[in-house]
């Protein structure tokens, strides 16, 4: 399983995101995304979002908090690496170095594989 995830990621349909790191600078394959959700802050609504990328766990490795990345022209900084332990990671960013890492809900691969998946196949073929 984690071979033919690796391989399906090194396809150029997914998103590149450029990664620095001690060991220096390289790209990386697979899908960037936001989630917005709500939370209660002294009893009023405040909107947030949590900017993640999803990608192979073996290109994720050696990826650790503070890291810097980018992705189209945007720096965000690296709050967390979870591997799921079948073949995929999700990196959840934050924007500042300065953020506070955020405790927020857990990100599910499968949830955005398929979500992704199924935008895939609305898209028109060329």
């Amino acid at each position: 399983m984690n071979e033919k995830i690796a391989k399906l990621f090194k396809k150029k349909i997914f998103d590149g995101l450029d990664v620095r790191t001690g060991e220096g600078s390289r790209m990386i394959r697979g899908i960037f995304d936001v989630m917005f959700f709500e939370r209660e802050v002294k009893g009023r609504l405040m909107a947030t979002s949590a900017p993640f990328f999803l990608c192979a766990s073996e290109d994720a490795k050696d990826i650790k908090a503070d890291d810097e990345v980018s992705f189209s022209g945007s720096t965000y900084y690296v709050s967390k690496v979870n591997d799921d332990k079948h073949g995929l990671s999700v990196i959840h960013l934050r924007e500042t170095y300065e953020d506070q890492r955020r405790e927020g809900e857990e990100i599910n691969p499968e949830e955005v594989v398929g979500s992704f998946l199924d935008q895939l196949k609305r898209k028109p073929r060329r």
